[in-house]
């Protein structure tokens, strides 16, 4: 995937761990307008404002698209996860 056609966002990290010294297991952003995601085979996606982008860090990385931080925080969020706004 490709960066957004945006330049309207909000950077995000996912922590493991209570302190701001734990790891950092993956980094998003949250659209505050509508944008358009290209993926490298040249399909464009386009979403409406408030949805985001988490791309998980390490040798088997993946990106996924959430409607809002808050449906992935419900998702992910298992006591040791935490958001934590750049």
């Amino acid at each position: 995937m490709t960066a957004p056609i945006t330049t309207d966002v909000a950077e995000f990290s996912l922590r493991c761990g209570p302190d701001d010294d734990s790891p950092v297991v993956a980094t998003g952003v949250l659209f505050a307008e509508p944008a358009d995601v290209v993926f490298p085979d040249g399909e464009r996606l386009s979403l409406p404002a408030g949805w985001c982008r988490i791309t998980w860090i390490g040798e088997n990385g993946a990106t996924a698209l959430w409607a809002s931080a808050a449906e992935a925080m419900a998702a992910l969020g298992n006591g040791s996860i935490r958001l934590v706004w750049s």
